[in-house]
């Protein structure tokens, strides 16, 4: 598991947040969940220093497409199998 360092956008304010996740999916995934969080700017993953810009990428459509799924632990299963595609 990974250390991610995320700067969202949290109820109109910059802030930053850490996630623990196998893959940049999931660690999207986990901010997708969180709901006061409006929008993802960049990801840093501590272990190999790797960066991701999303210049304020917002979650409205992520969360829509997220309530569809019926089996939180299939999405999981799913998100794992890309551990080696970040």
């Amino acid at each position: 598991m990974d250390e991610y360092v995320i700067d969202v956008i949290m109820d109109d304010e910059p802030e930053q947040l850490k996630s623990y996740a196998h893959s940049l999916y999931a660690a999207i995934d986990n901010m997708v969940a969180l709901g006061s969080v409006q929008s993802i700017v960049k990801i840093f993953r501590t272990e190999d220093k790797k960066e991701w810009d999303f210049n304020n990428g917002t979650l409205e459509r992520l969360r829509e497409l997220r309530d569809e799924i019926i089996s939180e632990s299939d999405l999981v299963t799913e998100l794992n199998k890309y551990n080696e595609c970040d």
